[in-house]
């Protein structure tokens, strides 16, 4: 048969016009605990980022007690916001006005007063006269962020 040779790559010559490419290896196996050893920081990042985008949202978690101010008791008539107005009045279905004071209901987003779509509208008014109705109910006790600029005060809870 003939002398048996060993293989030798640096003896090996590319014909010609063709490129020798490397060979390909094997892809090594990844065990489940290695695959999620090396993704727990992405994971723990995602957690993270999604703890403090809830943590953010305006009326998820209460202030804390040293960031809010002394309850303030509101006993008054509430009236529909323009001429003739009392003190007390409601601009729309989440902001009232205590005198030139502008408070704006925490975690209550309504439709606009002034709206174009007559659907909104309706919803709209519907929403003011619902807000004017639970404000008229009775005295209740509100309290103010103290990190937050004065006009953007927190929601009245009822007594």
């Amino acid at each position: 048969m003939g002398r048996i040779l060993r293989f030798n790559p640096k003896r090996r010559k590319p014909q010609r016009g063709r490129r020798v490419r490397p060979a390909r290896f094997a892809k090594r196996r990844t065990s489940w605990r290695a695959a999620w050893v090396s993704m727990r920081p992405a994971i723990l990042l995602i957690a993270l980022a999604s703890m403090a985008y809830i943590v953010a949202l305006p009326g998820v978690i209460p202030a804390p007690a040293f960031l809010s101010s002394e309850p303030q008791v509101i006993d008054g008539r509430f009236t529909r916001c323009g001429p003739g107005r009392g003190y007390y009045c409601v601009v729309d279905g989440d902001t009232f006005k205590l005198g030139d004071t502008s408070v704006r209901v925490v975690g209550v987003d309504t439709a606009e007063r002034n709206a174009e779509c007559p659907a909104e509208a309706v919803q709209a008014e519907a929403s003011t006269r619902a807000l004017q109705g639970w404000l008229n109910r009775g005295p209740f006790r509100m309290t103010a962020r103290l990190d937050e600029p004065p006009t953007a005060m927190a929601a009245p809870y009822a007594a």
